[in-house]
Parts: C-alpha cells; structure tokens; sequence
C-alpha cells in the first residue's frame, strides 16, 4: 500500500492529528453547549434566567412598545417574556401566577375555577380593580362596564353620527383602575351629528298607494293599487331613499299599472251631458290604450282593434260641479 516506510509513518501521524483535532473540536462543542444550557437556567435557581425572549429581541421591544403585552398578552407575553417581563419567566415579587399569558384570561376569573388557580394574582388584581367608564361623547363601548382589570375595549360612534377625526379608542384596563390607551388605536373617535335628509316627496302613482308618506334615508318605499282599483300589471315601484333625500328607481322593478273599478265624474245640472264622440288614438296593445285612459281623467272606458284606440270620455269641458257621480266600470 504505501511504497516506502517514511510515507507510511508519515499517514499514521497525520490520522493522529486529525483525531485530536476532532477531540478538541468535540471538547470545544460540549463547553459550548454546558454554556448555552447554563444561559437558558437549566443550572440556574432563579426564574429570572429564563427571562429571555424567544424572538428578535428588536421585534419583541417593538411589540412592546405598541402595547402589545397588555393589548395581545396571549401571544407576546409568552414569545417576548424579557421585553415584557412576563410573570412565569421572569421574577416578579409576589407574582403567584404559573402562565405567561395569564393577563389575557382574566376576564374568566369570575366564572372558571382553574383559571383562579393557574392565575392566582392576576385574579387578585381583578377582583380589586375597577375602572371607569371613558368619558366620551356620542359613542358605543364594544362591552359594557363594570370594567374591571384585563378588560379591553374600543368605541364606535352611536347611531346617528359619522366619524370625523380619532381613532378606535382601543383601552385596557390596568391595574390601579386607570386606562391604558393603545398607542397605534387609543384615540378615542370623533363623532359628529349626521344631518339627515328625508324623502318628502314620494313619487305618485296613478291609483297606486305608496308604503310610507316620508321615507328616511335607506328606506325602501313600495307601491300597491289603491281601494277600488285592480292592478293590470307592472311591478311594486320600489324607490329608495337615498342620503342626499331623493328616491331612486332600482332597474329590477316597474311601477304598478293599476286601473279604477270605480271613477267618480262631475255633471252640471244646468247643462244636458251629450254623448260623446269617442276619442281615437294609435296604439300598439290594448295595455298603451289602458294607459292612455289611465291619464284621461274624463276617461271612463276604452277599446282596441287594429292599433286604435277608442277612449270613452265623458263630462270633458262641462263648468260649475253641483254633484259628484260614482259609477262602476
């Protein structure tokens, strides 16, 4: 294998070397890690050693800084410990508690037994703190108080007013019963009186009944044929009301085409009502000819045949009413 004893001699020391290099590289990794252990607080009595956060301690501090331990304890508490000096890895004098996200199940305090037990301080703190309502105009609360430690909220404005400036107002409730406002959301929102714009003027339809006299904005207004009418066809004329107090016509719907049962027509007892020539139109169906009938008020009846329309009108022209007729069509 090897041509002379001198190489031979000289691959065995160089096996020699190379294995004690490996066993002072093995050496120089079990120091290491007795060292990176010792770090964690394996070998360590305190709590405190494991006071360390497990991400980037530059995201941790910026978390916190957003006021993050308290608004989002479940998550930040626990991954940022030493930025937030969490209980459970930290030392906290006094601090029973034996979760790192014990802040976030406080609201369970009053109602789970185990959470008592797992958060002993943290319920302590709950129970002995109340905060008060925010004094803010025109807004609701996402809960309703008591507040008490480790209740968090934000507001929104009240029914009838628009957002014209702040923020959500998102708070949390801190030990010694004041708020600690987020620094991203805590603003509380500026609300200011909507001025609202009613719909007065309700489009008419021909023998058609409107659902309301006066819509408010958003409202729907539909139609149905009135008393003594029959509805021939078309839709419900819906109209909306809209913010600026106009209705608009919506393109799935037309409006009612409703035609009387019963008209009313005026006759003058000094004058004899004559006959009347039929009135003749051009149509293309007996629905243009209802139609036209529809608007006539003097119109008591019609027919079609062959694109004409023959409209029956009486009393058209005749002054001074002294009776009111009815009459069934």
């Amino acid at each position: 294998m090897f041509p002379n004893e001198k190489e031979q001699k000289t691959y065995i020391l160089d096996k020699q070397m190379t294995s004690y290099r490996n066993d002072d590289i093995s050496e120089m990794y079990m120091y290491q890690s007795f060292i990176k252990l010792l770090i964690l607080g394996i070998f360590c009595k305190d709590v405190s050693c494991n006071c360390v956060n497990q991400r980037p301690d530059a995201e941790c501090d910026a978390l916190a800084a957003q006021g993050m331990c308290l608004l989002n304890p479940a998550f930040t508490n626990c991954q940022c410990s030493k930025s937030c000096y969490a209980p459970l890895y930290c030392s906290i004098h006094g601090n029973l508690d034996r979760y790192c996200d014990c802040i976030s199940t406080a609201p369970h305090c009053d109602t789970s037994p185990s959470i008592v037990s797992s958060c002993p301080t943290t319920c302590q703190y709950r129970a002995a703190t109340t905060c008060p309502t925010p004094a803010v105009n025109h807004v609701v609360f996402s809960a309703a108080p008591p507040y008490k430690y480790g209740d968090i909220i934000n507001m929104t404005c009240a029914h009838g007013f628009n957002k014209v400036g702040g923020s959500a107002g998102t708070r949390f409730c801190n030990v010694g019963g004041w708020w600690y406002n987020s620094p991203i959301d805590g603003e509380a929102p500026i609300c200011q009186e909507r001025v609202v714009y009613r719909c007065t003027h309700i489009v008419q339809i021909p023998y058609a009944v409107p659902s309301v006299p006066i819509a408010e904005p958003g409202t729907v207004v539909t139609y149905i044929c009135q008393e003594k009418s029959v509805k021939l066809g078309g839709g419900s004329g819906t109209h909306i009301c809209n913010e600026a107090g106009f209705l608009s016509e919506p393109s799935y719907d037309t409006r009612p085409f409703c035609r009387a049962t019963e008209v009313k027509y005026k006759k003058n007892s000094a004058y004899t009502i004559h006959e009347q020539s039929l009135q003749k139109l051009t149509a293309r169906s007996s629905l243009e000819c209802s139609l036209a009938c529809l608007y006539n008020y003097y119109c008591i009846g019609y027919s079609f045949n062959a694109g004409v329309c023959s409209l029956n009108n009486n009393g058209n022209g005749y002054p001074q009413i002294t009776t009111i007729y009815s009459k069934l069509l």
